[in-house]
C-alpha cells in the first residue's frame, strides 16, 4: 500500500511545488477536503465549548480516512510515469493529474498540522516546518474552515460506496475468494452512483463491471463464477504482486525499468504470464518479460502461484 513517506518522495522527484489559490476538482480531491473542512468545523465547535477530549478524538477518524481512503486511491495518480508509449497528450493529462494529487495533499495535510498543534505540538512543527518552510506552526493562525469546500452530497455517496465496498469484500471472503482474484460483476440497489464512484468500487471489490440493480435482492449481487480469463488474470496480478515485492527488496527506485524472467513447469501458468504480458510489464515498469531465467540477476526467488511452483528473477536495466 502507498504511504505518505512514498508520496513526499513522488513529490519531490517530480520536483513538485505548490501553487496558489488551490480549488479541488478531482472528485477523491473534493472529498477528502471536504471532510477536512467538516473537521475543522467540529474541532472548533469542541474546543469553544471547551470539550478538549471530544476535539481530540476527531483527528484518529480523519487520519484513517486519509491513509486507508485517500492516499491509497490516489495511489496511480501519485504514480504515472511519463512511458515511453504514452501520446505527448496523454502525458500532459497523468501530469496535470498527478499535481492535483500533489496539491490537495499539500493543503490537506499543512491544514492539518494547524488543527493538530495544539494537541501534538512537535510532529504537527515537523510537518509543518517541512511543508512550507515558515518558522512555525505555532505562530500562525488556527485554521478557519472554508466551507465552500464543503460538498456533503460528495461525502454522503462515498459512504454509500465504501458500504457497498465492504459489503462485496464480506462476500468475497465469504465464499473463500481472495481479492486479488478478479470477478465478473457486481450489482448494487440502493441509490445509483456516479460513474466516477462506481469505478472506485469495482476497482476496490476487483470486478470488471459494476451495474445498478434496484429489482436485485439483497443490497448487492456479486457474480463469484470464476471463468478460466478469470482465472488466468488472478495469476497474473499475483504474479505481478511477486515481482513488486522483488523491486522492493531489491531497493530499486519508483522509476526504475526493469527485465524480468520467469521459469515455471506448469502450463497454465505460463499461459496466463503470457496472455496478460502488456499489463505485467507496464505495472511492473518491465521493459522485457522472458520466460526462462536469465543471468546477472540482480534479485530472484522461488515462489508459488495457485500452488504452482515458478523462478521469479529480475534485473535493474542501467541509465
Amino acid at each position: 500500500m502507498l504511504t505518505l513517506c512514498e508520496c513526499i518522495l513522488y513529490s519531490t522527484t517530480d520536483n513538485w511545488q505548490p501553487a496558489e489559490n488551490y480549488r479541488p476538482e478531482n472528485l477523491l480531491d473534493v472529498w477528502i477536503v471536504s471532510k477536512l473542512e467538516t473537521l475543522n468545523l467540529e474541532i472548533e465547535k469542541n474546543m469553544q465549548a471547551y470539550n478538549l477530549p471530544g476535539a481530540a478524538r476527531l483527528f484518529s477518524e480523519f487520519i484513517d480516512e486519509l491513509s486507508n481512503w485517500y492516499i491509497r486511491r490516489s495511489r496511480r495518480r501519485f504514480w504515472k510515469p511519463a512511458l515511453s508509449e504514452q501520446s505527448e497528450s496523454n502525458g500532459s493529462e497523468n501530469d496535470d493529474d498527478k499535481n492535483a494529487a500533489y496539491a490537495t495533499l499539500h493543503y490537506v495535510l499543512v491544514k492539518l498540522s494547524q488543527l493538530l498543534a495544539p494537541f501534538a505540538p512537535f510532529i504537527s512543527e515537523e510537518i509543518y516546518q517541512n511543508l512550507t518552510g515558515k518558522e512555525s506552526v505555532h505562530l500562525s493562525d488556527f485554521p478557519v474552515a472554508n466551507k465552500e469546500f464543503i460538498k456533503d452530497d460528495v461525502i454522503n455517496d462515498m459512504d454509500l460506496a465504501r458500504k457497498i465496498v465492504e459489503l462485496g469484500l464480506s462476500k468475497r471472503a465469504e465464499v473463500g475468494i481472495k481479492v486479488r482474484q478478479p470477478l465478473l460483476s457486481l450489482k448494487y440497489k440502493s441509490k445509483q452512483l456516479s460513474v466516477e464512484l462506481e469505478s472506485i468500487i469495482a476497482s476496490e471489490v476487483n470486478v470488471r463491471s459494476i451495474y445498478y440493480d434496484k429489482k436485485i435482492s439483497a443490497d448487492i449481487e456479486l457474480d463469484t463464477e470464476l471463468s478460466d480469463d478469470l482465472i488466468a488474470e488472478g495469476r497474473a496480478r499475483e504474479f505481478v504482486r511477486i515481482i513488486q515485492g522483488l523491486r522492493k527488496n531489491a531497493d530499486f527506485d519508483i522509476s526504475d525499468r526493469i527485465e524480468t524472467c520467469y521459469e515455471t513447469e506448469d502450463a497454465g501458468l505460463t499461459d496466463a504470464i503470457e496472455k496478460n504480458s502488456d499489463y505485467i510489464t507496464k505495472e511492473t515498469l518491465s521493459e522485457s518479460l522472458k520466460n526462462k531465467k536469465g543471468d546477472s540477476l540482480d534479485i530472484s526467488e522461488e515462489s508459488k502461484i495457485d500452488g504452482k511452483n515458478i523462478f521469479i528473477g529480475a534485473r535493474r536495466i542501467k541509465k
